[in-house]
């Protein structure tokens, strides 16, 4: 009867180290799912950031670059006038 009654006591605590070893993987299951999540959350916004500096940069390329355009319209049309006047101008 010992030998069972402590088979019993045995069994009882593999059976509570059962429980909190779940319990345990549970939690660590929960936090590591929290942990991806802040992860993709913080990508996100990583990559959202860089985005709109990007968005930012190209902005400003391409106003330079119309204003590159329309400057060298302007010389073209002076260019074009001021021949025009000089070519008056000797006949």
């Amino acid at each position: 009867m010992g030998l069972e009654k402590q088979l019993e006591k045995l069994t009882h605590a593999v059976d509570i180290m059962t429980q909190d070893f779940d319990m345990l993987v549970r939690s660590f299951s929960e936090f590591n799912e929290q942990l991806m999540l802040q992860k993709k959350t913080f990508l996100n916004d990583v990559a959202i950031s860089a985005e709109d500096i990007i968005e930012k940069h190209l902005e400003v390329l391409r106003q330079d670059l119309v204003q590159k355009h329309i400057d060298v319209i302007n010389n073209s049309i002076k260019n074009k006038r001021g021949f025009k006047w000089k070519f008056f101008a000797k006949s």
